[in-house]
């Protein structure tokens, strides 16, 4: 009895010793599997993978100048650098700004010289050709603006038929130009700034240039002070986004962080010191 017993207490303890074996065979398994799909996830060819193993986002911003060579504004400052900024901060990375054209910034974005460009109207195949654009977050348009003197004179595109309006050659101002006014004779100028002298010295009785400029140069304050933005003649809106390279995961990684800083207020708090608050995109 006692020796049938013994052979019992040895059979249990085989069967409990092969069951640990097994699952300790499981336990070893799974690490090698989960470490598999790790590697499969970070996609390290990825255009993200090789931003952020550079450390820098080399972002282009298109720089226009006026005919005598002078820098219409200043590319490296305001809402759309401090906005990179940000952006670069929640991505844990340096922002490096490069100033570049509307002819050159597709090459440039290609060929790796920058990884992004930030004033690019979303979908402009004028300026980038074949690009990834993150959603629009800054909705502008353009305008028209006069003399103070001619406020009551020009009020709907009718009253400058005939007369000479002045737009940035090959902008979005001089094809807002040409749709708004039919009849007017179109004036070509080097840049937005050069549109605006023209008015100013009377060669122009208008220019068409875009809403933030007109907002920042016109008016109280403005370099023009003695100009003013005809609020009566409507033009099409125009969206702002980031455009990446073709197939860049970044397009997607951005969206996310600009909802991110609407949501924090932290994207409203900075147009609201650029005075340009309301032309933040809806969402």
């Amino acid at each position: 009895m006692k020796r049938s017993l013994i052979l019992i207490v040895l059979l249990f303890t085989a069967a409990v010793s092969a069951s640990c074996a097994k699952k300790e065979v499981t336990t070893e398994q799974e690490p090698a599997k989960t470490n598999e799909t790790a590697v499969i996830e970070q996609a390290p060819d990825s255009d993200r993978a090789y931003i952020e193993k550079s450390g820098t986002l080399r972002i282009g911003i298109i720089e226009y100048t006026t005919s005598n060579g002078d820098n219409a504004a200043s590319p490296l400052t305001g809402f759309y650098v401090e906005m990179a900024e940000l952006v670069c901060e929640k991505l844990g990375i340096e922002a490096e700004f490069v100033t570049t054209g509307p002819e050159t910034a597709g090459d440039e974005l290609n060929n790796k010289t920058i990884d992004c460009i930030w004033n690019v109207l979303a979908g402009n195949e004028g300026y980038i050709k074949n690009a990834d654009f993150t959603k629009p977050y800054l909705c502008n348009k353009q305008v028209t603006v006069i003399s103070v003197g001619t406020a009551e004179q020009y009020t709907k595109p009718e009253d400058l038929e005939g007369l000479p309006v002045a737009a940035a050659e090959g902008s979005d101002g001089a094809t807002a130009l040409l749709k708004t006014f039919p009849g007017a004779i179109f004036l070509a100028v080097g840049s937005q700034d050069d549109a605006l002298l023209e008015v100013k010295s009377g060669t122009a009785e208008a220019a068409v240039i875009d809403l933030t400029t007109a907002e920042a140069l016109t008016g109280e304050g403005g370099k023009y002070e003695d100009l003013l933005i005809v609020h009566s003649i409507n033009m099409q809106d125009k969206e702002f986004a980031v455009g990446f390279r073709r197939g860049s995961d970044m397009a997607e990684k951005v969206n996310g962080i600009l909802v991110s800083l609407k949501n924090d207020g932290l994207l409203e708090k900075i147009a609201e010191k650029h005075k340009i608050v309301g032309h933040l995109c809806a969402d």
